[in-house]
């Protein structure tokens, strides 16, 4: 992994942190028992439990030095099926997006680097709660 003019790391491998399981709330969310969020400090460190992808792409740019992370792709929407449709191709079976694990994760790191996460223009859903947008003129490449 690298960021030009950072410096190189190299890991054999990244791992994520194990569950300790968690509760249904009443008003359906879940909640997950064990370690509060947090985020490593190198790729040798197993990741915060985030419950998707985002969580882990964040964690990837703080540990590569990144100054700001723009987000493209994520809506965090609760129910939908995943990218590949409501029905899991490997498995055949019905699949259930639930995003409260990576909401909370995400709120969590939203108010520890405020700012560092920018959505992206195009995308809405949940996640606008938690992220600000980013504006094109502020993006370090050229959008014409």
């Amino acid at each position: 992994m690298r960021v030009v003019g950072k410096k190189t790391v190299y890991p054999t491998q990244i791992s994520i942190e194990r569950t300790r399981g968690g509760r249904r709330l009443p008003n359906g969310q879940y909640r997950r028992t064990g370690r509060p969020p947090y985020c490593p400090k190198t790729a040798g460190e197993a990741y915060s439990f985030g419950g998707n992808s985002l969580c882990y792409a964040l964690q990837t740019a703080k540990i590569l030095g990144c100054n700001r992370a723009y987000l493209l792709g994520f809506t965090l929407a609760n129910g939908a099926g995943y990218f590949f449709g409501a029905e899991n191709p490997v498995t055949r079976k019905k699949t259930f997006y639930d995003a409260d694990v990576p909401m909370e994760w995400c709120r969590w790191f939203a108010s520890r680097y405020p700012g560092y996460a920018r959505l992206l223009p195009g995308f809405g859903g949940p996640i606008e709660d938690i992220f600000e947008h980013a504006t094109l003129d502020e993006l370090p490449w050229p959008t014409d």
